[in-house]
């Protein structure tokens, strides 16, 4: 864990107790009239919360864009801050046709990897969501018809989101349809849900955070349908 990721979760979590003690303690001084007290406590939070977006924009802004070579894991840092599961681009293929349908523009297949690093627990991700970006920033869904028609031929599982085994991973092949000209594709993929969207907005230099840029996983060279 960097000191920065330390730093973040600290804040985090002060930031929550703070907030908690604040609203309990505010909700017992309005019923004894204490009306100021409570007005000056939930001043005091909006500061403190202002100053804890300011940390996150401006460690943030200062963050460069990336692009995570291929093999190489942007982490999921979840509810528990503990980043233990990542995700990576492995293989790309572009067939020429699949069950027999040819692309609008050109098939894109995704090979991408979702590993877990964590020791003892068995973990699973939740709200995946992944689309390809080129150098444009213009954004491309995945195509699910020709989605299942490549997993029903090569035999692949349905789901994007199984189980990871401790020190373990499992792949799962990507299916988009992209124009022809599209040039620069990278793969956004972000684990999506509440509360961890909340927390990992909130948290100090990781990939979601507030003000922070895309981390993208480049292609790797395609290889024969």
């Amino acid at each position: 864990m960097s000191l920065l990721h330390a730093f973040g979760m600290l804040l985090v979590l002060l930031t929550a107790a703070l907030t908690l003690g604040g609203i309990v303690a505010a909700l017992v001084a309005i019923p004894k009239h204490r009306l100021g007290a409570a007005l000056a406590i939930f001043g005091a939070l909006a500061a403190w919360d202002a100053l804890h977006l300011g940390v996150v924009g401006c460690v943030s802004a200062r963050e460069p864009a990336r692009t995570l070579a291929p093999g190489q894991a942007k982490r999921f840092c979840g509810f528990y801050l503990d980043c233990h599961l990542g995700a990576a681009v492995m293989a790309r293929q572009r067939p020429a046709e699949i069950a027999g349908k040819k692309a609008q523009g050109t098939w894109e297949v995704v090979t991408v990897e979702i590993s877990s690093n964590a020791r003892a627990a068995t973990l699973e991700p939740y709200g995946l969501q992944a689309m390809l970006v080129d150098s444009s920033g213009k954004r491309f869904t995945r195509d699910s018809g020709a989605e299942r028609a490549w997993q029903g031929a090569h035999g692949e599982p349905a789901s994007f989101e199984q189980p990871v085994a401790p020190h373990g991973a499992y792949r799962k092949d990507l299916v988009f349809d992209v124009p022809a000209d599209a040039r620069g594709l990278a793969l956004d993929i972000r684990e999506r849900g509440l509360p961890d969207d909340v927390l990992e907005w909130l948290l100090p230099g990781d990939d979601d955070s507030f003000m922070h840029k895309p981390v993208l996983l480049e292609l790797p060279l395609p290889w024969g349908g």
